[in-house]
């Protein structure tokens, strides 16, 4: 018999995995796990405490473009539209959010589970402009249009990186090799860019939507903000010191990509997709209501999910670059295990 923060403190082992050595926890003590211990607790709470009919956005979309074909890659839409199935079936308002260049994964993503969904709303972020620095006016015409949403998770968007001025934000230049450390391992002349995991800038391939996290923040709205990544440029990833980010993640690019947006709450997984399970896992736990997620996040319904993308090359694997059933270059039949314990734990006697 297991109690249900018991359970959720398991879910978040679960998808801790780093199967694939991305080097969220390369050093044993200090690193992206350890320092977001007990935030996918904290993320389920915060969402389990607002009032059902609450609206909730949930961004994605990362978009690959050096693959064969350019498309989105398959971590990020399969885990946004698994939560906002979820959500809607435990009584949330939910808004999906992405841009221009990933407006069609989801969308006919939408449309394969449209059996599945209410009314689901969905916002496409314009791609007006590829400048990463605050712009007041896009992110207050969205608020004043959505002026609803008690809660913002992003899920697999990579934000901008660091510069030297959000370094001392952070808070972390009592250290005095720091500043030392960011000018010889930090992004150089591509601060402030959004860069994937090559360290290569996609802000042409990126609408700017990070500043929805940067607008709550900045103007203190009473709006819960939830990140999920597994790379460290992901939105969300500002919450873990940038030297932290560099002394872990592998091939030597955490310093250069570590993003600095950061959240109320970040979800680091072994693959973002897991973290989106995990949250839903967790909040349908802590209101009772497993069977929700036991009923819609089957192994069938998620396997459809990535063929579907895959067969119609909508979306890519982000590291092979492909349409694949594969997602970070996993095979699928890891990610059923892991789907796998996480429905064991949610199925198990509270």
């Amino acid at each position: 018999m297991k109690d249900r923060n018991t359970r959720i403190k398991l879910l978040e082992k679960i998808i801790q995995l780093d199967i694939g050595y991305r080097g969220i926890h390369s050093m044993e003590n200090e690193n992206l796990c350890t320092c977001t211990s007990g935030h996918l607790q904290a993320a389920a709470n915060a969402i389990a405490g607002l009032p059902r009919g609450s609206q909730i956005g949930i961004l994605t979309g990362c978009y690959i473009p050096h693959g064969d074909p350019p498309a989105p890659e398959s971590d990020g839409p399969p885990g946004a539209l698994c939560l906002a199935r979820g959500l809607q079936h435990l009584g949330y308002d939910v808004l999906l959010i992405t841009d221009e260049v990933c407006e069609n994964v989801l969308q006919k993503g939408m449309r394969l589970f449209s059996g599945s969904f209410r009314n689901l709303k969905s916002f496409i972020f314009p791609m007006h402009s590829t400048n990463c620095q605050y712009d007041p006016e896009t992110a207050d015409k969205f608020f004043q249009n959505y002026d609803r949403i008690s809660c913002l998770i992003s899920v697999e968007r990579i934000g901008p990186c660091h510069d030297f001025e959000s370094i001392l934000i952070q808070k972390i230049g009592e250290c005095d090799c720091v500043a030392d450390l960011f000018s010889k391992y930090g992004p150089g002349e591509l601060a402030g860019k959004c860069l994937n995991m090559r360290a290569e800038s996609i802000d042409p391939y990126n609408a700017p939507t990070h500043l929805l996290f940067d607008y709550i923040h900045q103007n203190r709205l009473p709006v819960a903000t939830i990140g999920i990544g597994d790379g460290g440029n992901e939105i969300g990833m500002g919450a873990i010191p940038w030297n932290l980010v560099r002394q872990n993640i592998n091939s030597g690019v955490g310093g250069r990509i570590a993003c600095r947006v950061l959240t109320d709450y970040t979800i680091v997984a072994g693959v973002s997709n897991w973290g989106a399970q995990a949250l839903l896992a967790s909040i349908a736990c802590l209101m009772k209501q497993e069977k929700v997620f036991l009923d819609l996040i089957t192994e069938e319904s998620e396997t459809a999910c990535l063929q579907f993308l895959t067969e119609n090359r909508l979306a890519v694997d982000g590291v092979l670059g492909i349409p694949n059933l594969s997602v970070d270059g996993i095979g699928w039949d890891v990610h059923l295990s892991i789907l796998k314990l996480i429905r064991g734990v949610i199925g198990s006697a509270s």
